[in-house]
């Protein structure tokens, strides 16, 4: 135990390890550490008996001698990373680690292989777990020195020669000999310098294209391209069930080791490695049979109970059934000032950057797919024992971070929740992911990875390059193509600035998409460095400039005032014009505009006899027929509300909307009268002798109401899908603007042939009817037996020339497979569908069945007019079709939580405003 004075003179030294500018200004000038990894510097710290710890988020260090100011600089340079990585082996390692095999009729693989493995197994991951790795060296080269010593490497490490069979239908590890390796050379001096770089490029890109067959082998490849005397190109190929990032650091400091030995004919300076791989994996198969194990498993299955199968982020494009894994990368670097103030919020908090970092992603991803619970993967190493730490083979391991985003938590409260999450997992590391999902059994789709499909990581493992003698070796980009998740975020300390990579997968998302997700999370992360103690609502991811640009973005801009202020007015103005024209055609019934509009203001007038006017309820209960348009245009010429009640309805839903909306008469036939008798509503039955008589007495003129567009022009009652049916008010400036923004979206001329065929009680009847009637289209009435059999109604399009339909999509489906389709629906021009989501498959067969017919998909529902926003369908590109934008006199906005825009792309709730806006729910002012 060391004395007081040693312990006070520890503290002041581990001062020294607090970030400064000025200091590590100084460090950036050795190149030499800023190839190293966190991995190598901790190696470092051993061998020299230094032990180090993490405490209150600082590094303080114990030692037997002072450390010299360049070992000072050297810790101080990779401070975070050593912090982070002290953490993640916080949990005590296993007492007991692998000894060197004696015998062992199979060679089991590890865990970590076993699901790489699985995956191939699948022909799922094609070249997604290839390991390219590239070099290009500049000088004189030894080339045999070189071939001899990437041949001790691969001599020293098993792993590096092994290949996976099955026996006795289990996969087993089978060890080659080191003979089978050789470097394979390409002379490439003859070509000129474009052509050369041309090649290197190719046998680049088919490095990572080619796919290695884990049965037959080799899963270590190395080939060296001549350019010149002076210039060559190591290319290393591996397959990530035989390496991980902490092995290309062994790899390249072997290689440097044994280089310099060969060049000097010198053997070499490398000890025996006290175990292999193999001697790893049956180690852990049999460790992770203990009480260690069980006790890890139960903390996962608490961390991870009742979690969602899949993180939903809003994508470009559907989710393939199989994925790709083509993927491609983006990166943007956070200035060393905001680098610098994210370290010191760590510092502050008593946290690590990793842990800042990742709470930040989360809010990122919950802002995203306005989710709270939030699950995203990091690695671990998995080397916790000083035995593996000289070893190539595959030992990261994938921990789970699960954090519930509670509504008013600060950014610093979460910080918190993260830190003790992030500490009980790095506790709990040694579960195998793979046995993981064994045990959680969670729902198994090959569409997304199973439990986390987001990955965050905070790399400390930098490209290293070996050292040649005589040479001069630079890591080289490589060309990126995969993506194992949907989303991979890796940030790195470079320089003390951060760069954050983006690796995303093609098949879901755009470049602009993750371009715009990378800016949020930089704005977000300098919002977290003003506002820490902000709710994590409020933290921005756009800025406010860019949130009032989106909100003006939102509003559409008028388009034409109202040319009628009501439906009813413009009716009758097309009657006066031409009485003679086509208005209804129901069977054998054909109804001429006059005679519409006279039995209309009879039907009006008699109504008001009854004392109907504005703000009046007057139900209205038929089959779909001509007699019910007159009822329906009867009503709103009274300067009544017309209710819809559908015949179909039972009994008491009909008896509560009646009483709920008020409806003081009713408008029947003598077939629906029986449904209603009950009813303290007084009844007009329209086709009964004594009613008949009284409403052909009536005035045909138009009568005279005092009504304003804000008064009420009908009511309809949701389905009550989510509780009690509501019962909403539209006034007749929203009618009327959603008829008039008919021109604006798909035009009606007198040319057109409507159908209507949606049953009265949907509101979408309501604009059916009065749509055309308003344009001067005539209308054709399908029964509701027509209505309701495909292939009659595709008889009654084809027999009548309709040219204009409106459907939900299920019906659309439905006409599409009627024999003859083509040729029954060939006069159709306008389709336009609502009600449910419009899909690309369908899009897509309705325009191979009617290729001259345009598609319009409508979004919006009964407290909106029946529509708020319109979208033509021009392209089936493969992607979702949209609901489009607003219609005419109307605003749409997406808002969060806190009715506050969200940006592009993000999440959030639909809110609508404008003419087409309902006035209220009738009667239930606390729910509007």
């Amino acid at each position: 135990m060391p004395d007081q004075r040693n312990l006070e003179q520890r503290r002041s030294e581990s001062a020294q390890f607090a970030y400064d500018d000025r200091d590590n200004a100084t460090v950036q000038r050795d190149t030499d550490s800023l190839q190293e990894s966190v991995d190598q510097v901790l190696t470092w710290l051993r061998r020299k008996g230094i032990r180090v710890w993490a405490e209150g988020g600082e590094l303080r260090y114990e030692s037997a001698a002072s450390l010299s100011l360049s070992d000072l600089q050297r810790i101080r340079l990779h401070r975070e990373g050593i912090i982070e990585a002290l953490l993640a082996s916080s949990a005590a390692a296993p007492e007991v680690g692998p000894t060197k095999r004696t015998q062992a009729d199979r060679l089991p693989l590890s865990y970590e292989q076993e699901r790489l493995w699985l995956v191939e197994q699948a022909t799922l991951a094609n070249a997604a777990y290839a390991a390219p790795y590239a070099l290009r060296i500049s000088g004189k080269l030894n080339v045999e020195a070189l071939a001899a010593s990437l041949k001790e490497v691969v001599r020293r490490h098993e792993s590096l020669r092994t290949r996976f069979e099955i026996r006795a239908g289990v996969p087993t590890q089978i060890i080659e000999g080191a003979e089978s390796f050789e470097l394979a050379r390409d002379d490439l001096s003859a070509l000129d310098e474009a052509s050369r770089e041309q090649k290197v490029q190719r046998c680049m890109q088919q490095q990572i294209e080619d796919r290695l067959d884990l049965a037959r082998g080799p899963l270590f490849n190395a080939l060296l391209l001549k350019l010149s005397e002076q210039q060559h190109v190591l290319m290393l190929t591996m397959h990530h069930i035989v390496t991980d990032g902490w092995s290309i650091s062994i790899l390249m400091r072997e290689l440097s080791a044994l280089y310099a030995a060969n060049q000097q004919e010198q053997s070499s300076p490398l000890a025996e490695l006290p175990v292999q791989y193999a001697d790893y994996a049956l180690w852990q198969r049999n460790w992770l049979q203990s009480q260690v194990l069980e006790r890890q498993l139960e903390y996962w299955k608490k961390a991870l109970a009742d979690a969602a199968p899949a993180l939903e982020l809003p994508t470009d494009r559907p989710r393939p059934a199989v994925p790709s894994f083509k993927g491609a990368l983006y990166r943007f670097t956070l200035s060393h000032e905001h680098s610098n103030a994210l370290k010191a919020l760590a510092k502050s908090t008593g946290t690590t950057v990793f842990m800042l970092l990742l709470a930040a992603f989360q809010v990122l991803l919950s802002k995203l797919t306005g989710e709270r619970d939030i699950i995203v993967g990091t690695p671990v190493a998995g080397r916790r024992m000083q035995v593996l730490e000289r070893l190539v083979g595959l030992f990261v391991n994938t921990v789970v971070i699960r954090t519930r985003l509670q509504q008013g938590l600060t950014f610093r409260e979460l910080l918190g929740c993260v830190r003790a999450t992030a500490l009980d997992a790095y506790a709990n590391q040694d579960v195998p992911f793979q046995r993981l999902v064994a045990e959680l059994q969670p729902e198994r789709q090959q569409a997304h990875q199973p439990i986390f499909q987001v990955l965050f990581a905070l790399q400390n493992t930098p490209d290293v390059a070996p050292v040649l003698m005589h040479a001069v070796v630079r890591p080289m980009e490589i060309p990126h193509r995969v993506a194992k998740f949907d989303l991979s975020v890796y940030v790195e300390d470079r320089l003390g600035s951060f760069e954050c990579l983006f690796e995303y997968a093609t098949d879901l998302f755009d470049a602009q998409t993750i371009h715009r997700w990378a800016g949020y999370f930089h704005t977000l992360l300098i919002d977290v460095i003003h506002n820490p103690d902000s709710a994590i609502e409020q933290l921005s991811m756009d800025g406010s400039a860019a949130r009032r640009a989106l909100t003006a973005s939102r509003i559409r801009e008028n388009e034409g005032g109202m040319r009628n202020r009501f439906v009813h007015e413009a009716i009758a103005g097309l009657a006066e014009q031409n009485s003679d024209a086509l208005a209804i055609v129901d069977r054998d019934l054909r109804v001429s505009r006059g005679e519409l509009e006279i039995a209309a203001n009879r039907i009006a007038n008699y109504l008001r006899s009854m004392g109907v006017g504005p703000e009046q309820v007057v139900g209205l209960c038929m089959e779909r027929s001509t007699e019910a348009i007159k009822g329906m245009l009867g009503i709103l010429k009274a300067g009544g509300v017309y209710m819809p009640l559908d015949p179909s309805y039972p009994n008491d839903r009909l008896k509560f909307m009646m009483g709920d909306a008020g409806a003081q008469v009713v408008l029947c036939d003598r077939a629906c009268r029986g449904l209603l008798e009950n009813s303290a509503a007084r009844l007009v039955c329209v086709d009964d002798l004594h009613h008949r008589e009284e409403i052909a007495l009536q005035s045909a003129a138009v009568p005279v109401t005092e009504l304003s567009e804000i008064n009420l022009a009908y009511v309809i009652y949701t389905s009550g899908s989510t509780g009690q049916p509501k019962c909403a008010g539209a006034p007749h400036k929203g009618l009327s603007n959603r008829i008039n923004a008919q021109q604006f979206i798909d035009p009606i001329d007198a040319q057109e042939v409507c159908c209507q065929k949606t049953a009265i009680g949907f509101v979408d009847a309501i604009f059916e009817t009065l749509g055309p009637l308003s344009l001067g289209a005539p209308l054709v009435v399908a029964s509701d037996a027509v209505a309701r059999n495909p292939s009659e109604l595709a008889v009654l399009i084809e027999r009548h020339a309709i040219t204009r339909l409106i459907t939900v999509p299920a019906l659309a489906d439905a006409l599409l497979l009627v024999p003859s389709a083509p040729s029954l629906l060939g006069s159709l021009r306008s389709w336009t569908l609502s009600g449910s989501e419009l899909t690309r498959q369908l899009a897509t067969k309705i325009a191979a069945h009617c290729p001259a017919c345009r598609i319009v998909n409508l979004y919006g529902s009964s407290e909106v007019a029946a529509d708020a926003t319109s979208y033509v369908v021009t392209g089936l590109e493969n992607t979702s079709i949209p609901i489009g934008r607003a219609i005419a006199n109307t605003r749409v906005y997406v808002l969060d939580e806190q009715l506050e825009p969200v940006p592009l792309g993000v999440a959030g709730e639909l809110y609508i405003a404008g003419a087409g806006v309902a006035r209220g729910y009738v009667r239930r002012a606390g729910l509007t």
